[in-house]
């Protein structure tokens, strides 16, 4: 993907709700550098219009009756594993958050998101970034905010295994950069930050991106 700023974004965006469709279409062309390629009302279109526009990025609501977002998502990476994809919803369930970073999703965004972020959205993880909408990752973080609460023993011991470099990775992965854009941050190359990636998830006894993520949040890491 290149990253001249005069890029123009192609998007397909996927609602069962039409009314939902129509006005998520005016807030994105809004934007000038991003245009619509194509809509769809379940998750089954999605392979057809992928095929058919190839967008930067997909637009896709979590609840749909047929093929819902997040099945739809794991059809998309296991063909198209670079192709950004943000799901979208009301958000009254906080599972949906770890199942869509789980089926791969690169964003997540409330439908009330404002137009500023998500224009900001569609280009960074046209990018190869990650985008979450505060609310959702509030909440997440608010579950575990108990007085009660003791952060996991295997996150303390994991943190503290971190050396400087991994510390690094792994503060710039919570700010949702990807491996690419570490690298570049750190001056090193992208196959050196996988090793480190792996070393981390190895530390923290994480199997995925996704769930260092919840189980970083989980543990408070993530506060902004």
């Amino acid at each position: 993907m290149t990253t001249d700023t005069h890029h123009h974004y192609q998007v397909i965006l996927i609602d069962d709700d039409h009314e939902i469709l129509e006005d998520l279409r005016l807030v994105i062309e809004a934007d000038p550098e991003i245009s619509v390629a194509g809509i769809g009302f379940d998750g089954s279109y999605i392979l057809d219009l992928v095929q058919t526009h190839h967008p930067d990025v997909v637009l896709m609501d979590v609840e749909m009756p047929k093929v819902d977002g997040i099945a739809a998502t794991r059809q998309l990476k296991s063909r198209y594993p670079n192709l950004g994809v943000i799901m979208l919803t009301n958000f009254r369930h906080d599972t949906w958050l770890k199942e869509a970073l789980d089926a791969g999703a690169d964003g997540f965004l409330t439908k009330d998101t404002p137009r500023a972020d998500l224009s900001a959205a569609i280009k960074r993880v046209a990018h190869g970034g990650r985008f979450m909408s505060t609310k959702p990752l509030n909440m997440l973080i608010a579950n575990y905010e108990d007085p009660n609460f003791t952060p996991d023993p295997r996150f303390r011991a994991g943190e503290k295994a971190l050396t400087a470099t991994e510390r690094q990775v792994w503060q710039e992965a919570l700010r949702g950069k990807s491996n690419a854009q570490i690298a570049k941050v750190m001056q090193s190359k992208e196959s050196t930050i996988k090793t480190h990636m792996s070393a981390i998830m190895q530390k923290f006894s994480v199997r995925s991106r996704a769930e260092l993520l919840v189980f970083s949040a989980k543990n408070g890491a993530i506060r902004e």
